[in-house]
C-alpha cells in the first residue's frame, strides 16, 4: 500500500524529522505514526478508567481530553496519597 502526501508541511516535516533521526522519510512517519497512535491509546484507556473507577462527568472527561492529561496528573486527581480514591 501507498500514501501519497499532498501537503507540503505535512512533507517538510516529515523530511525534518527524518534528517533528525537519521531514518527515511517513510521510516520517520512510520514512528511518528504509531507514536500518535500510542497516545490516543493511552489517552482513550485513561478515559475509560476515569469513568470506570471515579465516574466522572463528561465535563470533567472533556477537559482531561482537552488537556491530555497524563497517567501521573490522573492518578493524583482521582487517588489521595495513600492510593485510595478520593
Amino acid at each position: 500500500m501507498s500514501i501519497t502526501i499532498k501537503d507540503e508541511e505535512t512533507c517538510r516535516l516529515a523530511n525534518e524529522l527524518a534528517e533528525m533521526t537519521g531514518a527515511s522519510p517513510g521510516d520517520a512517519i512510520d514512528t511518528a505514526l504509531r507514536f500518535a497512535v500510542e497516545q490516543e491509546r493511552a489517552s482513550q484507556s485513561l478515559i475509560r478508567r476515569m469513568m470506570t473507577d471515579a465516574g466522572c462527568s463528561l465535563a470533567e472527561i472533556e477537559t482531561a481530553i482537552k488537556r491530555r492529561l497524563t497517567h501521573e496528573e490522573v492518578d493524583a486527581w482521582m487517588y489521595d496519597e495513600y492510593g485510595a480514591p478520593k
